[in-house]
């Protein structure tokens, strides 16, 4: 699988629309709250799809899943789209090399989130659904520190893989040195 990232984004993103649209069709609706339909079938759909591209391009995708995730929680669907969203966050945090870049967006991407879910989602007949805003809160915050290390174990697997690397050539530059000062001392004896 290593040697087709591709196929596995592919397959990725197929599992991330196939849990989204479970959660959909098998969320109990709120009275007032949109029955599943083939509107939020597409956007769960489009979603993930853009999920193909989590690794190339990871602030893009995590807007492009905030915009769509805001849109499906405009439109009242009983559903959170968590699969979609939390696979971008995680995204943004394990894979934009730019971490000043990687916290603004993912800053900006929980507080439009928050705000869209809490006059959507959240806010329920009987007032604001406290246990829905925390695990949506606690499930951003793990999957935020997951990516976090994830990110961090790969800069010090690059970091030992770099140092092993330098440590190799220098090896290999003393060796070279040592047979060139062999082949000098034989030469200044004949």
């Amino acid at each position: 699988l290593r040697s087709h990232p591709r196929l596995v984004d592919v397959l990725f993103a197929c599992l991330m629309a196939l849990m989204a649209l479970a959660d959909l069709s098998t969320g109990g609706v709120d009275e007032g709250a949109r029955e599943p339909d083939s509107l939020g079938v597409i956007l769960v759909v489009v979603g993930a799809a853009a999920l193909v591209w989590r690794r190339v391009a990871p602030v893009v995708v995590m807007a492009f899943v905030v915009a769509i995730s805001s849109v499906f929680y405009g439109l009242d669907y009983d559903s959170f789209m968590a699969p979609v969203g939390l696979a971008a966050l995680y995204a943004v945090v394990a894979h934009e090399k730019n971490r000043r870049v990687a916290w603004i967006a993912l800053g900006i991407g929980c507080v439009v989130l928050f705000s869209v879910a809490g006059f959507t989602v959240l806010d329920g007949i009987d007032g604001f659904r406290r246990s829905d805003g925390l695990g949506m809160t606690l499930s951003i915050g793990a999957t935020v520190i997951a990516g976090a290390v994830i990110h961090n174990k790969e800069e010090i697997f690059a970091d030992t893989k770099a140092r092993a690397e330098r440590a190799e050539a220098n090896r290999k530059a003393e060796a070279e040195q040592a047979v060139t000062r062999e082949r000098l001392r034989i030469a200044r004896e004949m």
